[in-house]
């Protein structure tokens, strides 16, 4: 992954080409023509266990700049997510002050407190401002008295 040699071997042959030379056919008449090896070296090279540890941060290093990456871009969108919706909890609390509830609009517009229990001057004022006539007007006065 890396391109970086890790270990190298390294081995070199030199031969010598043997052949029949005219004039001198005395010397060589039987031999054949042959690569006759003279030298042989061998070298081997590997890299330090005290950099391999190196080496391999080095390899892993773009998994890690990536994961991070994607990381920051997630956190900064759930931290955004998150403003605003604290923003929008407190303009929605903020219009709840400015504009409360329907209920306690009507109930101040009656003039009245709310409670559980009805009160009856509420229910005699409603009954004397209704406009009823004959028995059912009388019947209801004396049931709430």
């Amino acid at each position: 992954k890396s391109s970086i040699p890790v270990k190298v071997e390294m081995r070199l042959q030199l031969n010598v080409l043997l052949r029949k030379v005219e004039g001198i056919e005395y010397l060589f008449k039987n031999l054949p023509e042959v690569m006759f090896p003279v030298f042989w070296f061998e070298s081997e090279a590997k890299l330090p266990e005290s950099m391999a540890g190196s080496l391999n941060m080095l390899v892993i290093l773009p998994t890690i700049m990536q994961a991070c990456g994607i990381c920051s871009i997630v956190s900064s969108f759930i931290i955004l997510f998150l403003v605003f919706l604290c923003k929008f909890i407190k303009l929605n609390h903020m219009n709840e002050k400015l504009n409360p509830p329907q209920h306690e609009t009507i109930i101040k517009q009656l003039d009245c407190a709310y409670s559980k229990v009805p009160d009856i001057d509420i229910k005699l004022k409603q009954a004397m401002l209704a406009p009823k006539f004959g028995l059912d007007f009388f019947h209801d006065f004396w049931t709430l008295t």
